[in-house]
């Protein structure tokens, strides 16, 4: 980070990132992705191939690249999630129409 620094010439560190960040970042919030990593449908052996085949679809091949280390925490995440999904289809009722975002609808529907 700091050679990255002093060759762009940037006082801050805070402004530099990381373009694998930014990667994960938006896996991590890709709708797609979430919906399949926390299927609770889904086997984990499936879920967790997916995660690491995004991972190593992000992070550069490097010798000493340990890239398991980011699908662990990715995955714990996405077990996480899926316990949520779960229960919430165990305790929770449906709502009656499709909860709408702000990018489908100036309106939103909760039940």
């Amino acid at each position: 980070m700091e050679r990255r620094r002093q060759c762009i010439g940037i006082d801050t560190a805070g402004a530099l990132v990381y373009p694998e960040q930014v990667k994960f970042a938006r896996l991590l919030t890709n709708r797609s992705f979430l919906e399949y990593v926390t299927d609770p449908a889904l086997g984990a052996r499936e879920r967790r191939a997916r995660i690491a085949h995004e991972v190593t679809g992000i992070l550069p091949i490097w010798d000493d690249c340990e890239s398991w280390r980011v699908t662990e925490r990715i995955w714990a995440v996405a077990r996480r999630l899926t316990e949520l999904r779960r229960e919430s289809r165990l305790w929770a009722r449906r709502p009656a129409a499709p909860i709408t975002t702000c990018s489908d609808s100036s309106t939103y529907q909760t039940s």
